[in-house]
């Protein structure tokens, strides 16, 4: 697979987006810089690395888990607002990954990201009956 494919796929990037990272000297292949985005890889023995963090080739899912910092919003884009997609390291990043649940504004705590529509459906939807704990300290 060429390089930029898999740093587009993996990042979720447009190609000419991860051409320009690779350019950059961004991205490396088993230690070593690469700045020519053709080069080929083999997806599951050469290890690929993007600011220094390895970044998973494309496909499966991920499931984070994110400590929310007060005053951001829970969602995945906003005009007005940060939101918690921007607490979200780049070596993390993927186009599916979305939060599950909500967390107001100003509320800090655990949070879960997920990939994967069937783990967010298994753990919200009230026929599952997950139990859920709260703990709220207030003024």
């Amino acid at each position: 697979m060429r390089l930029e494919r898999f740093v587009s796929q993996s990042l979720s990037r447009s190609r000419s987006q991860s051409r320009a990272l690779i350019a950059e000297g961004r991205v490396s292949v088993n230690g070593k810089p690469v700045i020519d985005p053709s080069v080929q890889i083999v997806q599951h023995s050469d290890v690929v690395a993007f600011d220094g963090h390895k970044i998973d080739g494309p496909g499966g899912h991920r499931l984070l888990m994110m400590n929310k910092p007060g005053g951001v919003i829970t969602a995945t884009k906003s005009a007005e607002h940060p939101t918690v997609m921007d607490h979200i390291p780049t070596s993390l990043w993927h186009r599916n990954l979305f939060p599950i649940g909500r967390l107001d504004k100003d509320t800090t705590g655990l949070l879960l990201f997920a990939t994967d529509g069937a783990i967010s459906q298994l753990l919200l939807h009230p026929r599952r009956h997950v139990e859920k704990a709260y703990i709220a300290t207030l003024k």
